[in-house]
């Protein structure tokens, strides 16, 4: 295969991009950058390149009205005998 390049100006360096829809399906559609200098080249591509999400952190569910009364109870008790001790001195 020879390759024949007429246009000795064209720019050195080109970025083809493949674009995606909101899933990350690809569209078929592509995004394409020419340019001389590989700084210029270099903000498109960190411009369009996707991101990693950031793991969720799991939530631990709320304690249920039952085990707050219990707990309730209990410091309740634990105060009574305290005070039942120090009247006791």
């Amino acid at each position: 295969m020879n390759l024949n390049f007429q246009n000795n100006n064209s720019p050195t360096f080109e970025l083809v991009l493949m674009q995606r829809d909101s899933l990350g399906n690809i569209t078929n559609k592509t995004k394409s950058f020419k340019t001389y200098e590989p700084v210029s080249l270099e903000r498109v591509y960190i411009r369009n390149s996707g991101k990693p999400k950031k793991k969720k952190r799991r939530r631990v569910d709320a304690a249920k009205k039952e085990d707050v009364k219990k707990i309730l109870q209990e410091v309740n008790k634990y105060t009574e005998k305290k005070d039942n001790e120090q009247i006791e001195k």
